[in-house]
């Protein structure tokens, strides 16, 4: 099984949208959220958003309180 452990995306919406683009590729069987999700960022929302979307599990880092 490939797990991808995804973290600290602190609302940078144009990197999380390239870390997408790359698991679309990679394909991975599991990915995990592993927190920091948003950091107060102009594209915080738009991040967590995004993620809960995807329906992955995720752990809420301390910046993450949306």
């Amino acid at each position: 099984m490939r797990i991808a452990n995804i973290a600290d995306i602190h609302g940078n919406l144009p990197a999380w949208e390239a870390v997408m683009m790359t698991l679309d590729v990679v394909k991975p069987d599991q990915v995990i959220v592993a927190g920091e999700i948003a950091d107060r960022a102009p594209d915080s929302a738009a991040c967590w958003v995004c993620i809960k979307a995807k329906g992955w599990p995720f752990c809420r880092g301390m910046m993450s309180a949306m």
